[in-house]
């Protein structure tokens, strides 16, 4: 027994076909809502990562996590997640996890993105930052008075500044390699 004419059905099919095309333009959308700028930031913070060495991750196990917590949107988080993949930074002892800034309670790297004087103090409060957080900002203008990198745009590029001073207060070695592409402070 036929419960549905030839018409209706095309119909039915057509309706589908619709929804899913908008679905996957709105997934599509959400991915491209990041500008070239905001990708490049994410790439640059995988690499980053590969060049930093913890050492006090290095001395308690092996094979050890990076936490990296970013000060976002969601869709950057996402990026960034899509970028690590299942990619190793650095050396195969290492693996990286990313995490929601707002929820995470202990980072080897802070990308903050959006931080007012209050926003920074309430999280470096809440993270209780010890000797070997890197954090990373978005560009000087946000207030981060511990930050160690910050970009910048210089000529219409992305570039990064690495404040040396902090960086060698931190229980962190920094790879000469990354140094000498960076402004140093």
């Amino acid at each position: 027994m036929n419960l549905f004419s030839q018409p209706l059905k095309a119909l039915f099919r057509q309706l589908f076909v619709g929804i899913f095309c908008l679905l996957l333009c709105f997934s599509i959308n959400a991915e491209d809502s990041l500008s070239k700028e905001d990708k490049l930031k994410m790439a640059y913070i995988w690499h980053f990562i590969g060049f930093i060495n913890w050492r006090d991750l290095g001395s308690v196990k092996r094979p050890y996590e990076i936490r990296v917590c970013i000060d976002g949107p969601n869709n950057f988080l996402a990026f960034f997640r899509q970028l690590v993949g299942s990619r190793q930074a650095g050396d195969l002892e290492r693996s990286v996890v990313v995490l929601q800034l707002n929820t995470a309670r202990k980072c080897e790297l802070i990308y903050v993105r959006y931080a007012n004087k209050k926003t920074a103090l309430k999280l470096i409060d809440a993270q209780s930052l010890g000797g070997s957080t890197v954090i990373v900002a978005d560009t000087s203008s946000i207030y981060f008075p511990d930050a160690s990198i910050i970009f910048y745009i210089e000529n219409k590029k992305l570039r990064f500044e690495v404040n040396l001073k902090k960086i060698d207060s931190l229980n962190v070695d920094i790879s000469s390699e990354l140094l000498k592409l960076a402004r140093i402070k």
